[in-house]
Protein backbone atom coordinates (compact mmCIF):
# COMPACT_ATOMS: atom_id res chain seq x y z
CA UNK A 1 0.00 0.00 0.00
CA UNK A 2 3.23 2.24 0.67
CA UNK A 3 3.42 2.17 -3.09
CA UNK A 4 -0.19 4.27 -3.95
CA UNK A 5 0.47 7.06 -1.10
CA UNK A 6 0.53 9.26 -4.14
CA UNK A 7 -3.22 8.56 -4.86
CA UNK A 8 -4.46 10.20 -1.90
CA UNK A 9 -5.50 7.43 -0.11
CA UNK A 10 -7.50 6.20 -3.52
CA UNK A 11 -6.39 2.65 -3.04
CA UNK A 12 -7.12 1.95 0.07
CA UNK A 13 -10.54 3.41 0.23
CA UNK A 14 -11.09 0.93 -2.67
CA UNK A 15 -9.76 -2.38 -1.14
CA UNK A 16 -12.63 -1.42 1.55
CA UNK A 17 -15.45 -0.87 -0.56
CA UNK A 18 -14.66 -3.86 -2.19
CA UNK A 19 -17.07 -7.07 -0.59
CA UNK A 20 -16.06 -10.38 -0.34
CA UNK A 21 -17.75 -11.45 -3.73
CA UNK A 22 -14.98 -9.47 -5.74
CA UNK A 23 -11.49 -10.78 -5.35
CA UNK A 24 -8.81 -8.51 -6.18
CA UNK A 25 -5.68 -10.06 -7.97
CA UNK A 26 -3.96 -6.84 -8.46
CA UNK A 27 -4.52 -2.68 -8.23
CA UNK A 28 -3.13 -0.45 -11.33
CA UNK A 29 -3.64 3.12 -11.82
CA UNK A 30 -3.31 5.11 -15.00
CA UNK A 31 -3.12 8.80 -13.94
CA UNK A 32 -4.81 10.44 -10.65
CA UNK A 33 -8.39 10.13 -11.67
CA UNK A 34 -8.53 6.59 -12.93
CA UNK A 35 -7.92 3.07 -11.06
CA UNK A 36 -8.15 -0.31 -12.29
CA UNK A 37 -9.35 -3.66 -10.60
CA UNK A 38 -8.44 -7.11 -11.60
CA UNK A 39 -10.67 -9.69 -11.02
CA UNK A 40 -11.32 -13.33 -11.87
CA UNK A 41 -14.17 -11.83 -13.62
CA UNK A 42 -12.32 -9.54 -15.69
CA UNK A 43 -10.91 -5.41 -15.06
CA UNK A 44 -13.31 -3.20 -13.42
CA UNK A 45 -12.39 0.56 -13.91
CA UNK A 46 -13.15 2.85 -11.07
CA UNK A 47 -13.37 6.55 -11.52
CA UNK A 48 -11.86 8.32 -8.52
CA UNK A 49 -14.72 10.65 -8.48
CA UNK A 50 -17.03 8.43 -8.04
CA UNK A 51 -15.38 7.51 -4.59
CA UNK A 52 -15.06 10.36 -3.01
CA UNK A 53 -18.66 12.47 -3.55
CA UNK A 54 -21.09 10.79 -0.74
CA UNK A 55 -24.15 12.03 -2.37
CA UNK A 56 -23.31 11.81 -6.09
CA UNK A 57 -26.09 11.48 -8.38
CA UNK A 58 -27.41 7.39 -8.87
CA UNK A 59 -26.06 6.55 -12.41
CA UNK A 60 -27.32 4.89 -15.45
CA UNK A 61 -28.52 1.15 -14.50
CA UNK A 62 -27.19 -1.37 -17.05
CA UNK A 63 -28.09 -5.22 -17.99
CA UNK A 64 -25.19 -7.08 -17.55
CA UNK A 65 -26.46 -10.50 -19.26
CA UNK A 66 -29.03 -13.03 -20.15
CA UNK A 67 -29.36 -16.64 -19.03
CA UNK A 68 -31.76 -18.02 -20.96
CA UNK A 69 -32.62 -21.72 -19.85
CA UNK A 70 -29.95 -21.89 -17.72
CA UNK A 71 -27.12 -20.97 -20.39
CA UNK A 72 -25.87 -17.99 -21.30
CA UNK A 73 -27.31 -16.46 -24.32
CA UNK A 74 -25.50 -13.02 -26.03
CA UNK A 75 -22.40 -10.59 -24.53
CA UNK A 76 -23.88 -7.45 -23.64
CA UNK A 77 -24.51 -4.88 -23.95
CA UNK A 78 -26.95 -5.38 -26.71
CA UNK A 79 -30.50 -3.90 -27.33
CA UNK A 80 -32.77 -7.01 -28.57
CA UNK A 81 -32.70 -10.79 -28.43
CA UNK A 82 -34.63 -13.09 -30.93
CA UNK A 83 -35.28 -16.81 -29.30
CA UNK A 84 -37.16 -20.19 -29.94
CA UNK A 85 -40.39 -20.90 -28.86
CA UNK A 86 -38.78 -23.64 -26.46
CA UNK A 87 -36.36 -20.53 -25.06
CA UNK A 88 -39.22 -18.73 -22.49
CA UNK A 89 -36.93 -19.48 -19.46
CA UNK A 90 -35.22 -16.19 -18.89
CA UNK A 91 -33.26 -14.54 -16.05
CA UNK A 92 -31.93 -11.35 -16.62
CA UNK A 93 -28.72 -9.64 -14.89
CA UNK A 94 -28.09 -5.92 -13.90
CA UNK A 95 -26.43 -3.35 -12.04
CA UNK A 96 -25.54 0.38 -11.68
CA UNK A 97 -22.01 -0.25 -10.70
CA UNK A 98 -22.29 2.35 -7.39
CA UNK A 99 -20.15 -0.02 -5.59
CA UNK A 100 -19.26 3.06 -2.69
CA UNK A 101 -23.42 2.90 -2.01
CA UNK A 102 -23.91 -1.05 -2.76
CA UNK A 103 -25.56 -1.83 0.92
CA UNK A 104 -28.05 1.33 -0.42
CA UNK A 105 -29.09 0.25 -3.98
CA UNK A 106 -32.35 -0.69 -4.65
CA UNK A 107 -33.64 -1.86 -8.00
CA UNK A 108 -37.27 -2.05 -9.87
CA UNK A 109 -37.62 -4.36 -13.05
CA UNK A 110 -41.07 -4.76 -15.00
CA UNK A 111 -41.25 -6.86 -18.24
CA UNK A 112 -43.94 -5.18 -20.42
CA UNK A 113 -46.16 -7.86 -22.09
CA UNK A 114 -46.20 -9.81 -18.38
CA UNK A 115 -46.36 -7.23 -15.87
CA UNK A 116 -48.22 -4.37 -15.95
CA UNK A 117 -46.34 -2.43 -12.79
CA UNK A 118 -43.11 -2.23 -11.44
CA UNK A 119 -41.93 -4.71 -9.20
CA UNK A 120 -41.36 -3.72 -5.70
CA UNK A 121 -38.00 -2.29 -4.74
CA UNK A 122 -35.20 -5.45 -4.17
CA UNK A 123 -31.25 -5.57 -3.58
CA UNK A 124 -31.16 -8.54 -5.86
CA UNK A 125 -29.09 -8.26 -9.06
CA UNK A 126 -31.32 -11.36 -11.36
CA UNK A 127 -35.00 -11.01 -12.51
CA UNK A 128 -37.01 -14.65 -13.15
CA UNK A 129 -39.26 -15.09 -15.41
CA UNK A 130 -40.36 -18.26 -16.77
CA UNK A 131 -42.21 -20.52 -19.69
CA UNK A 132 -43.11 -17.04 -21.45
CA UNK A 133 -45.27 -17.71 -24.51
CA UNK A 134 -43.93 -16.78 -27.80
CA UNK A 135 -44.31 -12.74 -28.53
CA UNK A 136 -42.85 -9.59 -28.40
CA UNK A 137 -41.53 -8.48 -24.57
CA UNK A 138 -39.44 -5.40 -23.09
CA UNK A 139 -37.63 -5.62 -20.38
CA UNK A 140 -36.98 -2.19 -17.77
CA UNK A 141 -34.77 -2.19 -14.97
CA UNK A 142 -34.04 0.84 -12.75
CA UNK A 143 -32.03 2.15 -9.63
CA UNK A 144 -32.07 4.81 -6.65
CA UNK A 145 -30.19 5.23 -3.52
CA UNK A 146 -32.28 6.25 -1.83
CA UNK A 147 -34.31 9.68 -1.40
CA UNK A 148 -37.04 8.47 -4.03
CA UNK A 149 -34.80 9.49 -6.86
CA UNK A 150 -34.79 6.49 -9.42
CA UNK A 151 -31.48 6.64 -12.41
CA UNK A 152 -32.57 6.21 -16.13
CA UNK A 153 -34.08 2.80 -17.14
CA UNK A 154 -32.26 -0.03 -19.42
CA UNK A 155 -34.41 -1.79 -21.35
CA UNK A 156 -34.04 -5.23 -23.67
CA UNK A 157 -36.11 -6.06 -26.53
CA UNK A 158 -37.24 -10.06 -26.15
CA UNK A 159 -38.64 -11.91 -29.26
CA UNK A 160 -39.79 -15.25 -28.99
CA UNK A 161 -40.54 -16.39 -32.54
CA UNK A 162 -44.14 -18.51 -32.70
CA UNK A 163 -43.61 -22.36 -32.96
CA UNK A 164 -43.64 -22.89 -37.15
CA UNK A 165 -47.51 -24.53 -36.64
CA UNK A 166 -48.56 -20.83 -35.92
CA UNK A 167 -46.48 -18.24 -37.65
CA UNK A 168 -48.33 -16.75 -40.76
CA UNK A 169 -47.65 -19.23 -43.43
CA UNK A 170 -48.72 -22.18 -41.43
CA UNK A 171 -51.98 -20.04 -41.08
CA UNK A 172 -52.45 -19.71 -44.75
CA UNK A 173 -51.60 -23.14 -45.60
CA UNK A 174 -54.41 -24.05 -43.22
CA UNK A 175 -56.59 -21.67 -44.34
CA UNK A 176 -55.81 -23.00 -48.18
CA UNK A 177 -56.58 -26.82 -46.88
CA UNK A 178 -60.13 -25.49 -45.05
CA UNK A 179 -60.95 -23.75 -48.41
CA UNK A 180 -60.05 -26.95 -50.34
CA UNK A 181 -61.99 -29.06 -47.55
CA UNK A 182 -65.00 -26.80 -47.94
CA UNK A 183 -65.23 -26.81 -51.44
CA UNK A 184 -64.12 -30.80 -51.36
CA UNK A 185 -67.43 -30.68 -49.38
CA UNK A 186 -69.71 -28.77 -51.07
CA UNK A 187 -69.62 -30.60 -54.09
CA UNK A 188 -69.79 -33.77 -52.24
CA UNK A 189 -73.28 -32.14 -50.19
CA UNK A 190 -74.43 -31.23 -53.77
CA UNK A 191 -73.49 -34.54 -55.10
CA UNK A 192 -75.18 -36.69 -52.07
CA UNK A 193 -78.47 -34.19 -53.06
CA UNK A 194 -78.19 -34.69 -56.78
CA UNK A 195 -78.12 -38.25 -55.64
CA UNK A 196 -80.67 -38.18 -52.74
CA UNK A 197 -83.19 -36.27 -55.26
CA UNK A 198 -81.77 -39.26 -57.62
CA UNK A 199 -83.11 -41.37 -55.68
CA UNK A 200 -85.88 -40.32 -54.34
CA UNK A 201 -87.16 -39.98 -58.13
CA UNK A 202 -86.43 -43.30 -58.27
CA UNK A 203 -88.01 -44.56 -55.54
CA UNK A 204 -91.22 -42.83 -56.55
CA UNK A 205 -91.37 -44.57 -59.97
CA UNK A 206 -90.78 -47.68 -58.12
CA UNK A 207 -93.46 -47.25 -55.91
CA UNK A 208 -95.46 -45.84 -58.79
CA UNK A 209 -95.07 -49.20 -60.67
CA UNK A 210 -95.21 -51.31 -57.57
CA UNK A 211 -98.67 -49.98 -56.97
CA UNK A 212 -99.69 -49.43 -60.29
CA UNK A 213 -98.53 -53.61 -60.71
CA UNK A 214 -100.84 -54.09 -57.57
CA UNK A 215 -103.93 -52.61 -59.04
CA UNK A 216 -103.43 -54.06 -62.25
CA UNK A 217 -103.43 -57.22 -60.74
CA UNK A 218 -106.02 -56.33 -58.51
CA UNK A 219 -108.50 -55.15 -61.28
CA UNK A 220 -107.37 -58.23 -63.49
CA UNK A 221 -108.57 -60.82 -60.73
CA UNK A 222 -112.10 -59.79 -61.24
CA UNK A 223 -112.85 -60.15 -64.68
CA UNK A 224 -110.73 -63.43 -64.50
CA UNK A 225 -113.06 -65.17 -61.71
CA UNK A 226 -115.94 -63.57 -63.58
CA UNK A 227 -114.62 -65.18 -66.78
CA UNK A 228 -113.95 -68.31 -64.57
CA UNK A 229 -117.03 -68.91 -62.79
CA UNK A 230 -118.95 -68.21 -66.31
CA UNK A 231 -117.19 -71.08 -67.45
CA UNK A 232 -117.86 -73.11 -65.06
CA UNK A 233 -121.53 -72.55 -65.63
CA UNK A 234 -121.66 -73.33 -69.19
CA UNK A 235 -120.14 -76.73 -68.29
CA UNK A 236 -122.67 -77.31 -65.51
CA UNK A 237 -125.59 -75.87 -66.62
CA UNK A 238 -125.35 -75.02 -70.32
CA UNK A 239 -125.03 -71.62 -71.71
CA UNK A 240 -127.82 -68.76 -70.65
CA UNK A 241 -128.40 -65.17 -71.12
CA UNK A 242 -126.45 -63.65 -67.83
CA UNK A 243 -123.51 -66.06 -68.46
CA UNK A 244 -122.71 -64.94 -72.08
CA UNK A 245 -122.85 -60.97 -70.56
CA UNK A 246 -120.71 -62.02 -67.59
CA UNK A 247 -118.14 -63.29 -70.25
CA UNK A 248 -118.42 -60.37 -72.43
CA UNK A 249 -118.31 -57.71 -69.25
CA UNK A 250 -115.04 -59.84 -68.03
CA UNK A 251 -113.22 -60.00 -71.86
CA UNK A 252 -113.56 -56.56 -71.94
CA UNK A 253 -112.03 -55.63 -68.86
CA UNK A 254 -108.99 -58.19 -69.68
CA UNK A 255 -108.67 -56.28 -72.69
CA UNK A 256 -108.62 -52.28 -70.99
CA UNK A 257 -106.35 -53.76 -68.46
CA UNK A 258 -104.09 -55.11 -71.20
CA UNK A 259 -104.13 -51.81 -73.02
CA UNK A 260 -103.24 -50.10 -69.83
CA UNK A 261 -100.00 -52.49 -69.25
CA UNK A 262 -98.69 -52.25 -72.85
CA UNK A 263 -99.31 -47.85 -72.55
CA UNK A 264 -97.18 -47.98 -69.36
CA UNK A 265 -94.55 -49.74 -70.71
CA UNK A 266 -94.31 -47.54 -73.61
CA UNK A 267 -94.02 -44.47 -71.26
CA UNK A 268 -90.58 -43.00 -71.84
CA UNK A 269 -88.30 -42.84 -68.53
CA UNK A 270 -87.16 -39.40 -68.61
CA UNK A 271 -90.91 -38.49 -69.04
CA UNK A 272 -91.53 -40.97 -65.85
CA UNK A 273 -89.44 -39.02 -63.79
CA UNK A 274 -90.28 -35.36 -64.14
CA UNK A 275 -93.64 -36.52 -63.73
CA UNK A 276 -92.57 -38.02 -60.62
CA UNK A 277 -90.94 -35.03 -59.71
CA UNK A 278 -93.76 -32.90 -60.44
CA UNK A 279 -96.24 -35.42 -58.36
CA UNK A 280 -98.58 -35.56 -61.33
CA UNK A 281 -98.04 -39.25 -62.23
CA UNK A 282 -100.05 -40.61 -59.52
CA UNK A 283 -102.57 -38.28 -60.22
CA UNK A 284 -102.67 -38.67 -63.93
CA UNK A 285 -102.53 -42.55 -63.17
CA UNK A 286 -105.65 -42.47 -61.02
CA UNK A 287 -107.56 -40.13 -63.44
CA UNK A 288 -106.85 -43.07 -66.13
CA UNK A 289 -108.46 -45.58 -63.16
CA UNK A 290 -111.65 -43.64 -63.00
CA UNK A 291 -111.93 -43.41 -66.29
CA UNK A 292 -111.85 -47.00 -66.86
CA UNK A 293 -114.15 -47.64 -63.78
CA UNK A 294 -116.48 -44.65 -65.50
CA UNK A 295 -116.49 -46.87 -68.79
CA UNK A 296 -116.99 -49.84 -67.26
CA UNK A 297 -119.97 -48.27 -64.99
CA UNK A 298 -121.58 -46.81 -68.11
CA UNK A 299 -122.02 -49.77 -69.63
CA UNK A 300 -125.82 -50.24 -70.08
CA UNK A 301 -127.27 -52.93 -67.23
CA UNK A 302 -128.60 -55.72 -69.22
CA UNK A 303 -131.85 -57.76 -68.33
CA UNK A 304 -130.84 -60.96 -65.94
CA UNK A 305 -133.31 -64.10 -66.48
CA UNK A 306 -135.72 -64.70 -63.98
CA UNK A 307 -134.02 -67.34 -61.39
CA UNK A 308 -135.32 -70.26 -59.95
CA UNK A 309 -136.48 -69.73 -55.95
CA UNK A 310 -133.07 -70.89 -54.17
CA UNK A 311 -133.33 -74.35 -53.09
CA UNK A 312 -132.12 -73.76 -49.05
CA UNK A 313 -134.23 -71.91 -46.96
CA UNK A 314 -130.62 -69.54 -45.97
CA UNK A 315 -129.79 -65.55 -46.42
CA UNK A 316 -126.50 -64.58 -47.34
CA UNK A 317 -125.30 -61.33 -47.49
CA UNK A 318 -122.57 -60.31 -49.85
CA UNK A 319 -120.55 -57.00 -49.80
CA UNK A 320 -118.48 -56.05 -53.44
CA UNK A 321 -117.80 -52.63 -54.64
CA UNK A 322 -116.69 -54.23 -57.94
CA UNK A 323 -120.37 -54.21 -59.96
CA UNK A 324 -118.91 -57.52 -62.39
CA UNK A 325 -117.62 -59.08 -59.22
CA UNK A 326 -120.87 -58.98 -57.64
CA UNK A 327 -123.12 -60.33 -59.99
CA UNK A 328 -120.97 -63.08 -60.31
CA UNK A 329 -121.11 -63.98 -56.97
CA UNK A 330 -125.30 -63.41 -57.29
CA UNK A 331 -125.38 -65.71 -60.20
CA UNK A 332 -123.27 -68.39 -58.67
CA UNK A 333 -125.34 -68.32 -54.94
CA UNK A 334 -128.71 -67.53 -56.31
CA UNK A 335 -129.61 -71.08 -57.23
CA UNK A 336 -128.90 -72.23 -53.76
CA UNK A 337 -129.07 -69.39 -50.98
CA UNK A 338 -130.94 -66.60 -50.90
CA UNK A 339 -128.69 -62.97 -51.66
CA UNK A 340 -128.86 -59.47 -50.35
CA UNK A 341 -125.80 -57.40 -52.15
CA UNK A 342 -124.21 -54.14 -51.24
CA UNK A 343 -121.62 -52.21 -53.05
CA UNK A 344 -121.11 -50.18 -50.35
CA UNK A 345 -119.43 -51.03 -47.00
CA UNK A 346 -121.58 -48.48 -44.83
CA UNK A 347 -125.03 -49.82 -45.93
CA UNK A 348 -124.02 -53.57 -45.39
CA UNK A 349 -124.04 -52.62 -41.82
CA UNK A 350 -127.77 -51.34 -41.98
CA UNK A 351 -128.99 -54.77 -43.81
CA UNK A 352 -127.12 -56.30 -41.24
CA UNK A 353 -129.21 -55.21 -38.63
CA UNK A 354 -132.51 -55.35 -40.73
CA UNK A 355 -132.16 -59.18 -42.26
CA UNK A 356 -131.27 -62.36 -40.63
CA UNK A 357 -128.02 -63.72 -42.37
CA UNK A 358 -126.37 -66.90 -41.82
CA UNK A 359 -123.59 -65.96 -43.61
CA UNK A 360 -121.71 -62.69 -44.69
CA UNK A 361 -119.26 -62.62 -47.66
CA UNK A 362 -116.94 -59.23 -47.77
CA UNK A 363 -114.75 -58.68 -50.16
CA UNK A 364 -111.33 -56.32 -48.39
CA UNK A 365 -109.46 -56.07 -51.97
CA UNK A 366 -110.00 -52.47 -52.51
CA UNK A 367 -110.41 -51.30 -48.72
CA UNK A 368 -109.16 -53.35 -46.17
CA UNK A 369 -109.89 -51.32 -43.28
CA UNK A 370 -113.40 -50.25 -44.07
CA UNK A 371 -113.74 -54.20 -44.34
CA UNK A 372 -112.08 -55.00 -40.93
CA UNK A 373 -114.46 -52.16 -39.56
CA UNK A 374 -117.09 -53.89 -40.97
CA UNK A 375 -116.02 -57.56 -39.63
CA UNK A 376 -115.46 -55.89 -36.38
CA UNK A 377 -119.20 -54.49 -36.29
CA UNK A 378 -121.15 -57.19 -37.52
CA UNK A 379 -119.20 -59.57 -34.64
CA UNK A 380 -120.19 -57.03 -31.80
CA UNK A 381 -123.64 -57.87 -32.58
CA UNK A 382 -123.87 -61.28 -34.15
CA UNK A 383 -120.82 -63.57 -32.44
CA UNK A 384 -121.50 -66.47 -34.08
CA UNK A 385 -122.17 -65.16 -37.70
CA UNK A 386 -120.09 -66.93 -39.90
CA UNK A 387 -117.78 -64.13 -41.98
CA UNK A 388 -115.88 -65.03 -45.39
CA UNK A 389 -113.56 -62.52 -46.69
CA UNK A 390 -112.50 -62.27 -50.09
CA UNK A 391 -109.35 -60.87 -51.53
CA UNK A 392 -106.96 -60.72 -54.32
CA UNK A 393 -103.67 -60.90 -52.08
CA UNK A 394 -102.67 -64.66 -51.29
CA UNK A 395 -99.69 -63.83 -48.79
CA UNK A 396 -100.10 -65.26 -45.13
CA UNK A 397 -100.09 -61.94 -43.90
CA UNK A 398 -103.15 -60.89 -45.52
CA UNK A 399 -105.19 -64.32 -44.31
CA UNK A 400 -103.88 -63.88 -40.82
CA UNK A 401 -105.19 -60.45 -40.30
CA UNK A 402 -108.68 -61.48 -41.42
CA UNK A 403 -108.64 -64.85 -39.51
CA UNK A 404 -107.21 -62.30 -36.50
CA UNK A 405 -110.00 -60.13 -36.71
CA UNK A 406 -112.76 -62.81 -36.73
CA UNK A 407 -113.22 -64.01 -40.34
CA UNK A 408 -114.27 -67.20 -40.41
CA UNK A 409 -112.39 -68.07 -43.53
CA UNK A 410 -110.28 -66.47 -46.56
CA UNK A 411 -110.85 -66.93 -50.11
CA UNK A 412 -108.31 -66.20 -52.78
CA UNK A 413 -109.59 -64.67 -56.19
CA UNK A 414 -109.53 -65.77 -58.49
CA UNK A 415 -111.69 -68.62 -56.99
CA UNK A 416 -113.75 -71.55 -58.53
CA UNK A 417 -117.45 -71.22 -57.66
CA UNK A 418 -118.07 -74.65 -56.47
CA UNK A 419 -115.33 -74.37 -53.72
CA UNK A 420 -117.12 -71.06 -52.78
CA UNK A 421 -120.00 -73.23 -52.47
CA UNK A 422 -118.89 -76.03 -50.50
CA UNK A 423 -117.21 -73.85 -48.29
CA UNK A 424 -120.29 -72.12 -47.29
CA UNK A 425 -122.31 -74.76 -47.40
CA UNK A 426 -119.86 -76.47 -44.32
CA UNK A 427 -119.93 -73.28 -42.28
CA UNK A 428 -123.90 -72.42 -42.46
CA UNK A 429 -123.98 -76.00 -41.65
CA UNK A 430 -121.83 -76.01 -38.62
CA UNK A 431 -123.41 -72.73 -37.45
CA UNK A 432 -126.98 -74.10 -37.74
CA UNK A 433 -126.05 -77.40 -35.88
CA UNK A 434 -124.72 -75.16 -33.37
CA UNK A 435 -127.34 -73.19 -32.68
CA UNK A 436 -130.46 -76.23 -32.87
CA UNK A 437 -128.07 -78.25 -30.56
CA UNK A 438 -128.34 -74.46 -27.70
CA UNK A 439 -132.38 -74.15 -28.75
CA UNK A 440 -133.77 -77.24 -28.66
CA UNK A 441 -130.70 -79.15 -26.74
CA UNK A 442 -130.89 -81.91 -29.04
CA UNK A 443 -127.72 -84.03 -30.08
CA UNK A 444 -126.17 -81.68 -32.76
CA UNK A 445 -127.48 -82.71 -36.41
CA UNK A 446 -125.87 -81.27 -39.78
CA UNK A 447 -128.31 -78.99 -41.28
CA UNK A 448 -129.65 -79.91 -44.73
CA UNK A 449 -127.95 -78.04 -47.12
CA UNK A 450 -128.47 -78.50 -50.76
CA UNK A 451 -125.96 -77.60 -53.73
CA UNK A 452 -128.10 -79.33 -56.54
CA UNK A 453 -131.89 -79.08 -57.47
CA UNK A 454 -132.42 -83.09 -58.13
CA UNK A 455 -130.95 -83.27 -54.44
CA UNK A 456 -133.76 -80.98 -53.26
CA UNK A 457 -136.47 -82.72 -55.08
CA UNK A 458 -135.54 -86.06 -53.32
CA UNK A 459 -135.16 -84.41 -50.14
CA UNK A 460 -138.94 -82.92 -50.47
CA UNK A 461 -140.33 -86.22 -51.48
CA UNK A 462 -138.12 -87.55 -48.37
CA UNK A 463 -140.02 -84.84 -46.31
CA UNK A 464 -143.10 -85.51 -47.90
CA UNK A 465 -143.41 -89.20 -47.15
CA UNK A 466 -142.15 -89.02 -43.68
CA UNK A 467 -144.03 -86.86 -42.64
CA UNK A 468 -146.99 -88.79 -43.87
CA UNK A 469 -146.20 -92.25 -42.57
CA UNK A 470 -144.21 -90.82 -39.10
CA UNK A 471 -147.85 -92.13 -36.92
CA UNK A 472 -147.18 -95.44 -38.34
CA UNK A 473 -146.05 -98.03 -36.39
CA UNK A 474 -145.83 -100.26 -38.74
CA UNK A 475 -143.96 -98.05 -41.61
CA UNK A 476 -140.50 -99.51 -42.39
CA UNK A 477 -137.16 -98.38 -44.18
CA UNK A 478 -138.20 -101.15 -46.56
CA UNK A 479 -141.85 -99.60 -47.25
CA UNK A 480 -139.58 -96.07 -47.05
CA UNK A 481 -137.78 -96.73 -50.30
CA UNK A 482 -140.33 -98.53 -52.37
CA UNK A 483 -142.30 -95.38 -51.80
CA UNK A 484 -139.00 -93.05 -53.30
CA UNK A 485 -138.74 -95.74 -56.13
CA UNK A 486 -135.15 -96.49 -54.87
CA UNK A 487 -133.73 -100.11 -53.44
CA UNK A 488 -132.70 -100.27 -50.21
CA UNK A 489 -129.23 -99.80 -50.13
CA UNK A 490 -129.13 -96.86 -52.89
CA UNK A 491 -132.08 -95.19 -50.66
CA UNK A 492 -129.91 -95.96 -47.86
CA UNK A 493 -126.44 -94.39 -49.30
CA UNK A 494 -128.46 -90.79 -50.61
CA UNK A 495 -130.55 -90.52 -47.38
CA UNK A 496 -126.56 -90.58 -45.08
CA UNK A 497 -125.01 -88.47 -47.99
CA UNK A 498 -127.75 -85.60 -47.83
CA UNK A 499 -128.73 -85.94 -44.55
CA UNK A 500 -125.79 -87.45 -42.15
CA UNK A 501 -128.11 -90.11 -40.80
CA UNK A 502 -129.20 -93.67 -41.97
CA UNK A 503 -133.00 -93.71 -43.00
CA UNK A 504 -133.76 -95.45 -39.37
CA UNK A 505 -132.26 -92.78 -37.73
CA UNK A 506 -134.06 -90.16 -39.54
CA UNK A 507 -137.31 -91.59 -39.05
CA UNK A 508 -136.85 -92.17 -35.53
CA UNK A 509 -135.55 -88.59 -34.77
CA UNK A 510 -138.55 -87.39 -37.03
CA UNK A 511 -140.65 -89.48 -34.54
CA UNK A 512 -139.40 -88.26 -31.49
CA UNK A 513 -140.04 -84.57 -32.90
CA UNK A 514 -143.54 -85.41 -33.15
CA UNK A 515 -143.98 -86.45 -30.05
CA UNK A 516 -142.17 -83.42 -28.74
CA UNK A 517 -144.33 -80.73 -30.78
CA UNK A 518 -147.48 -83.12 -29.52
CA UNK A 519 -146.32 -82.46 -25.77
CA UNK A 520 -145.65 -78.39 -26.45
CA UNK A 521 -149.12 -78.01 -28.54
CA UNK A 522 -151.66 -80.43 -27.40
CA UNK A 523 -153.46 -81.78 -23.64
CA UNK A 524 -153.30 -85.49 -24.87
CA UNK A 525 -151.55 -87.85 -22.13
CA UNK A 526 -147.96 -89.75 -22.64
CA UNK A 527 -149.32 -92.32 -23.43
CA UNK A 528 -151.78 -91.18 -26.62
CA UNK A 529 -148.43 -89.07 -27.54
CA UNK A 530 -146.70 -92.43 -27.75
CA UNK A 531 -148.98 -94.02 -29.68
CA UNK A 532 -149.77 -91.05 -32.27
CA UNK A 533 -145.44 -91.19 -32.67
CA UNK A 534 -145.25 -94.52 -33.40
CA UNK A 535 -143.79 -96.06 -30.76
CA UNK A 536 -145.60 -99.32 -28.80
CA UNK A 537 -143.19 -99.86 -26.51
CA UNK A 538 -143.32 -97.05 -23.14
CA UNK A 539 -139.78 -98.45 -21.86
CA UNK A 540 -137.99 -97.66 -25.26
CA UNK A 541 -140.08 -94.49 -26.19
CA UNK A 542 -139.11 -92.98 -22.42
CA UNK A 543 -135.47 -94.01 -22.75
CA UNK A 544 -135.10 -92.48 -26.50
CA UNK A 545 -137.28 -89.33 -25.66
CA UNK A 546 -134.45 -88.66 -22.84
CA UNK A 547 -131.66 -89.43 -24.57
CA UNK A 548 -132.56 -86.85 -27.37
CA UNK A 549 -134.21 -83.92 -25.17
CA UNK A 550 -132.12 -84.46 -21.71
CA UNK A 551 -135.40 -85.16 -19.94
CA UNK A 552 -138.74 -87.73 -19.31
CA UNK A 553 -141.22 -86.34 -21.94
CA UNK A 554 -143.62 -85.06 -18.44
CA UNK A 555 -140.72 -83.11 -17.71
CA UNK A 556 -140.27 -81.64 -21.12
CA UNK A 557 -143.84 -80.78 -20.95
CA UNK A 558 -143.76 -79.15 -17.85
CA UNK A 559 -140.63 -76.94 -18.67
CA UNK A 560 -142.29 -75.75 -22.23
CA UNK A 561 -145.71 -75.03 -20.05
CA UNK A 562 -143.55 -72.59 -17.82
CA UNK A 563 -141.84 -71.33 -20.82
Amino acid sequence: LSEFSNLRNVGLRAINLIDGDLLVSCLLTEDEDEVLLGTHNGMVEIEDGALEAEDAPVSHTSITGLMVNGTNEANFPVASVTLLYTQNNLVFFFSNFQYARQQSVLYQYRLDGVDTEWCQPTTEHTALYRGLPPGHYTFRVRSTAGGGLWGEEASLLIHICQPWWNTWWAWCLYLLTAGILFAIGILAVRRILRLHRHLEVERRVSAFKSDFYDRIERELRNPINVVQGAAENVQLSGTSKTTVQSLRRGSKRMLKLIDMIRQFHQLDEVEMQVRAEEDAMNERAEQRFREIQQSIHSEEAELKELAPPPINEQTILVVESDEDNLTHLADTLNPFFTIVSSQSMADALGLVAKHSFSLVIIDISDDERAGRELTEAVLRKHVLLPIVHISAFDDDAHQLRSLRMGAADYIVKPFSGKVLLERITKLIGRTYAANADKQTGSTPQQQELLTNVKDKRFLDLFHSVLESHVRDVNFSVEQFAALMNLGRTQFYKKVKELTGETPAQHLHRARLNYAARLLRNTTDTVEEVMNSAGFNSPTHFYNAFRQQFGRSPREYRMSATED
